[in-house]
């Protein structure tokens, strides 16, 4: 697999030296889950997402990709939230995948995700339900509708 091009490589640079220092840490993580997934996958790229022919793609998402995107969005959130019934409650990522998907005609897809992962007794925490819903948005290839998704709509 090629590096990335240079207007790829440039954009990213350019990113790095106008965020703050948790953004640029994400698109550090970033750039080491890429650089990792190139390094250790000498399958060709229908391959390359496939966990059954590359054990150790599953395990870069889950140490690099993942903490990058959580960095991503907890940063501009809110520390906490003003709830009726509990109080004061911490601002999760996971709050902000419950926000924003919400049944609706362009996100019937990312509803029914959410559905699905919240229903898994096993995920007992934000960060383990949110690395989940972020594999099935890679699994669905809509990881990027998502985050479109997530900037265009309050």
């Amino acid at each position: 697999m090629a590096p990335a091009p240079p207007q790829v490589e440039s954009r990213v640079s350019a990113l790095e030296d106008s965020c703050s220092n948790s953004q640029a840490a994400a698109l550090g993580g970033y750039r080491t889950f890429d650089s990792n997934v190139v390094k250790k996958t000498s399958d060709s790229r229908a391959k390359l997402g496939n966990s059954w022919v590359s054990p150790n793609v599953g395990h870069l998402i889950l140490k690099y990709l993942c903490p990058a995107l959580q960095e991503v969005l907890q940063d501009g959130l809110k520390a906490h939230l003003l709830d009726l019934i509990v109080g004061q409650r911490r601002c999760q990522p996971w709050s902000l995948v419950e926000a924003s998907t919400q049944l609706g005609p362009s996100t019937r897809l990312l509803y029914s995700l959410f559905s699905k992962v919240s229903q898994f007794s096993e995920l007992t925490s934000h960060r383990m339900r949110l690395n989940a819903f972020i594999f099935g948005l890679l699994n669905l290839r809509s990881l990027e509708f998502w985050f479109n998704h997530v900037y265009t709509h309050e």
